[in-house]
């Protein structure tokens, strides 16, 4: 049976994949959680992905700023949209940054790859 190849998440949290390295080694075998093969993986075929917590956070941000600055400025007699401005900045800044730059440094980061030792 061949392994199917499907992506598949690990239990640890790393900073980098230096760290990953120190805490799982730089070779290690994980059981695919899909087609339920063992297989040996190298430290370079682990990718990072951005959680989307952060930008849902930005969105909520955002859109309660949007909503309490419009709010404030209409009880003030005045009509103005830098509540939408402000807002949808939020908004768009967190979709813009946060942790992907993280996710992104994680997988352009490779480790030399060192000759197996045969244990």
């Amino acid at each position: 049976m061949q392994n199917c190849q499907k992506p598949f998440f690990i239990e640890e949290k790393a900073m980098g994949r230096n760290y990953l390295s120190d805490d799982i080694g730089e070779y290690f075998e994980k059981r695919c959680t899909h087609c339920n093969v063992k297989k040996e993986y190298h430290i370079n075929q682990v990718e990072a992905y951005e959680s989307g917590l952060p930008k849902f956070i930005g969105v909520l941000i955002g859109l309660f700023l949007m909503i309490f600055i419009s709010v404030f400025a209409w009880n003030k007699g005045s009509i103005t949209n830098i509540g939408l401005i402000v807002g949808l900045g939020i908004i768009v800044a967190s979709y813009s940054s946060g942790n992907s730059s993280a996710a992104s440094a994680f997988n352009n980061y490779r480790i030399k790859p060192s000759p197996k030792s045969k244990t």
